[in-house]
């Protein structure tokens, strides 16, 4: 498997994208389409209208004039405005909101003359009016626009498409320059604090003939990397921004979690200047930069939606877990991040369940609740999990791949709780995905400081899977389970491992196959989603492994964690009880700890579960 970028398969990709488009200049990965006079009439009168509304809002005193000649009668007054960021934005703020919708609608009518939009999953809004001039003096910036750099390294997707379009100014003195790297290496598809960091590593470039001007729209790939050029001291106006298109192809695979809000659909692009509006509460005096452009837009916006103007939402009602939200969860510092995530995180999509969708997930709850058929934990009966164990098992006999042990239940959730409310994942299996992140920062944090890993109720071993890949080699990995059906499967993660796994059978009810585990006083002991299968039937287990003087580490539906006002949780309450989930675990270490035989090293409630309640409570621990 090669280590670069595959650019044949974007090319085709381009060619598809385009190819009912007049294209007057191809280059394969930049191509050119003509746009008509009266269509860059349209966009050049919107831009200038909301230069003139900037100048004017600015500068009480400013006597400007709109006419054929304002660019370049108004260069100064243009270059000295207060809402220009470090690399060239004309930003909103509050002074000049009316006219950059405008300016944001006649965009989108142009565009979408284009005859593509069809093709386009998402599109960067809001649309960037940029200006350039040689008086800009950013070239010492880590991020310069004039070093050569492709926007990935500055956070846009890797699946974007860049557009730019000339609207005043030399492009020839003030211009871009495009080159097509000999191979890109995909270590460097991400962001970078600075641009040399990526130049250094891109051995050979070739310039591309082709260089920005005003023929028309430009479409470029973002594996090209570009520099500008400023060799005049007038100003050069453009708008630039990225779409997405539907059709993907295999190097789609970064997207900074920072940028996502900031890339909305074709039908939620459309209904801005008309049923949407974009607002901020930033003046054109305030400080732009307390938001840092390389992570988001460089204004604080939000959308109101002029039909119903109660509402103030961000610009996509898709929301995400990403990097920042797992690090501020699981209080994690960026470094560390890294070392866990080694290969990246990919993003995981959602969205939040309002009004009657919320309403309807409540009702079937309290259904649910009232039945009589929900199977009741603490009994010693593993028929059910000899039966699910045993499907997973006859799947992996002669064809093991991680996806087969992913156990069938996480299957059935599509409708979550998170963090106080109810959602739909929109990424495929949402909960199994987060369900690893959680697991692979749990077994990160406390099982490297252990000679051996003893899992409590492995299950179908996707716990131990990612033990097995993920922890250091040196540390010995037992995996255990009541039901029969476990065993073998953990052997054949083992031989896909290639590495020497325990397993063993061992019932927490009545402990039998207890003294096999072999747990030492360095041990960790880790439960995933089991214990809660014991009810009020914990008490030997707790005790001895208090006695054993133990690190445990429980991911579990914790009821103590649950809050007792409000409706959110007195629904999870009650059916935690109905099942007989966990009984007063929590409790009971907390009296250990009052009597000196236990301390608590951590509590947390990750606020995640399935509709019904929350089986992710983390309860840490060691006996005294």
């Amino acid at each position: 498997m090669s280590n670069n970028i595959d650019f044949e398969i974007r090319k085709k990709r381009m060619d598809s994208l385009l190819e009912n488009i007049n294209c007057i200049h191809d280059e394969k990965l930049i191509k050119v389409s003509s746009i008509s006079k009266k269509s860059i009439h349209n966009l050049k009168n919107a831009v200038m209208y909301y230069f003139w509304d900037c100048i004017t809002s600015s500068s009480q005193n400013a006597e400007i004039i709109i006419n054929e000649n304002f660019f370049e009668n108004y260069q100064e007054e243009i270059k000295n405005l207060p809402n220009i960021t470090p690399n060239g934005l004309v930003v909103p703020k509050k002074e000049n909101l009316m006219s950059f919708n405008k300016l944001q609608k006649v965009i989108f009518d142009e565009f979408e003359k284009n005859n593509i939009n069809d093709k386009i999953d998402r599109v960067q809004f809001p649309i960037n009016i940029r200006l350039q001039s040689n008086d800009f003096k950013t070239d010492d910036r880590p991020r310069a626009s004039t070093k050569k750099h492709t926007d990935i390294w500055a956070g846009d997707p890797s699946g974007a498409i860049i557009v730019f379009l000339h609207i005043f100014g030399d492009y020839k003195k003030i211009g871009i320059n495009f080159f097509e790297p000999d191979k890109f290496p995909k270590d460097l598809v991400k962001t970078l604090d600075d641009y040399n960091k990526g130049n250094n590593k891109i051995k050979s470039l070739k310039e591309i003939h082709f260089k920005y001007d005003d023929s028309g729209w430009i479409f470029v790939d973002p594996f090209l990397l570009h520099e500008t050029y400023k060799n005049s001291s007038s100003i050069r106006i453009s708008l630039d921004f990225r779409f997405i298109p539907k059709k993907k192809v295999s190097s789609d695979t970064y997207e900074d979690e920072n940028r996502k809000p900031y890339f909305i659909s074709i039908p939620d692009w459309k209904k801005y200047g008309d049923s949407k509006i974009l607002s901020t509460e930033q003046t054109l005096h305030g400080d732009f930069k307390k938001n840092n452009y390389t992570k988001s837009y460089p204004v604080e916006i939000f959308s109101k939606n002029i039909m119903d103007n109660t509402n103030r939402d961000i610009l996509s009602e898709k929301k995400f877990i990403g990097e920042n939200y797992i690090c501020d969860k699981f209080s994690i510092t960026k470094k560390d991040f890294d070392e866990i995530f080694v290969d990246g995180l990919n993003i995981l999509e959602y969205e939040v369940l309002v009004g009657h969708e919320r309403d309807s997930i409540i009702q079937s709850i309290i259904n649910k609740i009232n039945s009589s058929d929900l199977r009741i934990s603490g009994e010693n009966n593993n028929e059910v999990w000899e039966k699910g164990w045993g499907e997973i098992l006859a799947s992996i006999k002669n064809d093991f791949s991680p996806e087969k042990i992913m156990p069938q239940y996480f299957d059935h959730h599509n409708i979550m709780r998170l963090d106080g409310q109810y959602i739909k994942g929109i990424t495929d299996n949402f909960v199994y995905k987060y369900d690893q992140i959680i697991r692979k920062i749990i077994l990160k944090r406390y099982a490297e400081t252990s000679s051996s890993l003893i899992e409590l109720g492995c299950g179908t071993g996707s716990g131990t899977f990612l033990a097995a890949s993920t922890i250091d080699k040196n540390i010995k990995i037992t995996a255990s389970d009541w039901a029969s059906a476990s065993l073998p499967i953990v052997n054949e993660i083992s031989k896909f491992t290639k590495r020497d796994i325990k397993a063993v059978q061992f019932n927490m009810l009545d402990m039998n196959g207890y003294e096999e585990l072999s747990i030492k006083n360095d041990s960790t002991v880790l439960s995933f989603h089991a214990l809660e299968q014991l009810g009020g039937n914990y008490k030997n287990l707790l005790h001895k492994l208090q006695s054993e003087k133990v690190l445990c580490v429980h991911l579990e539906p914790i009821y103590e964690y649950y809050n007792k006002d409000n409706l959110f949780d007195t629904l999870a309450k009650n059916y935690h009880k109905k099942r007989n989930y966990l009984g007063n675990f929590l409790t009971d270490i907390k009296q250990l700890e009052l009597e000196g035989k236990a301390e608590i090293l951590e509590e947390l409630r990750i606020g995640f579960g399935d509709r019904y309640h929350e089986a992710y409570g983390l309860l840490v621990w060691r006996g005294k």
